[in-house]
């Protein structure tokens, strides 16, 4: 499996380690988001997607065309982690966005996507970097890229 490497955006005073890694059998890329002491997301999202359980909101994740960047934010301490999962309507392995800051912190993974494209993501919780989705959020409709 070939694995490509994205830089890390560090938008808070904290920064975290960028990983690369098959943690699914379908990733191309998994990144880990910075973190930011913002709950909201800032400004200029072209989409967002929350996840909830049962009632509770536990996840947000959103994505910013300009500068291809991917936003992941834990709304819930509940020991998870909260993956934002991006697929592709041309030839690129799907990437995930991890957030592993715990509850209340938020940050994003920086890309480089083909601007004639479209991306389509969904917010999912996990039990570590690897394994199957504890909770998972319906795919949003296609967004251009560029």
């Amino acid at each position: 499996m070939k694995l490509r490497i994205a830089a890390v955006t560090v938008t808070g005073l904290v920064g975290l380690a960028l990983t690369a890694g098959p943690a699914h059998a379908d990733a191309g890329l998994v990144a880990v988001a910075s973190t930011s002491p913002t709950v909201t997301p800032p400004a200029g999202q072209d989409a967002c997607s929350t996840l909830y359980v049962g009632t509770v909101l536990t996840g947000r994740g959103c994505f910013e065309s300009y500068g291809d960047k991917i936003w992941a934010e834990d709304l819930r301490s509940d020991g998870l982690r909260v993956i934002v999962e991006a697929r592709y309507n041309y030839d690129r392995p799907n990437d995930e966005c991890h957030q592993v800051g715990g509850a209340g912190a938020g940050g994003y993974c920086n890309y480089n996507m083909r601007e004639d494209g479209q991306v389509s993501f969904r917010v999912v919780t996990r039990n570590g970097a690897t394994g199957p989705n504890d909770t998972t959020g319906a795919w949003t409709r296609w967004l251009t890229i560029g």
